[in-house]
């Protein structure tokens, strides 16, 4: 389509006597070029289901080319929609990453953005959050026909926070489930829509909760723990938290080998 353009753009100012300049002719394929972008399949989701309508609402994304980022700079995510259930029992923030900003970066502006919202706060203290990321998967059959696919996965194990939870906490704290669930497991891009949906759990502060096979992560007393464990540090949580969680690692990666050369004897 972009191509066909060009070509009757050339052709009418031929027959006009008035060929164009370059620098007219740059422009055509700047605009042609940025066109087509806007129409690739990876910029267009499908758009947000509606469960009081049972009904998609589609959106068309920012019509933008992707420029470089700050870290902190909530200008590349954009808040879609909020959608809060008939009995209030989880609600659910809906995040366009309109810039493409790397999945990390991007949760640590949207989380930045979660705790200046007043309805995310307000909604409960103790929350359990899930993050759920949609985006396009890259299959290679090998034929040299790969396919694409949007699909949507769980960034990370269920996890427990409250409204002082800080970024370095919750990230330390989930870094490996993202490792583990993201980057190895799936032929993915960068995310274009973040999905949070935020459990209200203030009903359980005085109830001890039980971890069941690994699918709900306590993070409340992370910090006592860590300040009970290393009360010589003087390092920042987050430091201790990823420490914490290396310790962890290697640990489990010695428990397997010593179970893997037990095996062998």
């Amino acid at each position: 389509m972009c191509f066909t353009t060009l070509i009757l753009l050339i052709i009418f100012f031929y027959k006009m006597n008035n060929f164009p300049s370059q620098m007219t002719l740059n422009l055509i394929y700047v605009v042609n070029y940025l066109i087509g972008e806007m129409r690739r399949p990876v910029y267009n989701p499908l758009g947000i289901f509606d469960f009081k309508t049972r009904s998609i609402t589609p959106y068309s994304p920012p019509k933008v080319a992707i420029v470089p980022y700050a870290p902190h700079d909530p200008k590349g995510i954009e808040l879609m929609n909020v959608r809060v259930v008939s009995d209030k029992r989880f609600i659910e923030f809906y995040f366009l990453n309109a810039r493409l900003i790397p999945v990390i970066k991007a949760m640590e502006i949207i989380y930045g953005l979660l705790q200046k919202n007043l309805e995310y706060i307000q909604f409960a203290d103790r929350k359990v959050l899930i993050t759920y990321i949609i985006g396009i998967e890259h299959i290679d059959h090998g034929d040299g026909y790969p396919e694409t696919r949007r699909i949507e996965i769980t960034l990370h194990k269920n996890t427990v926070i409250s409204n002082s939870t800080t970024w370095g906490e919750f990230y330390g704290f989930i870094r490996g489930h993202i490792k583990h669930s993201y980057l190895d497991g799936y032929n993915f891009d960068t995310p274009t829509i973040f999905r949070i949906r935020v459990w209200n759990v203030d009903h359980m502060a005085n109830t001890k909760l039980k971890v069941a096979n690994g699918v709900l992560s306590i993070f409340d007393n992370m910090t006592t723990e860590l300040a009970r464990k290393y009360p010589e540090a003087t390092k920042d949580l987050h430091d201790l938290v990823v420490r914490t969680e290396a310790k962890v690692i290697a640990r489990k990666a010695k428990t397997k080998a010593e179970a893997k050369a037990k095996a062998k004897s």
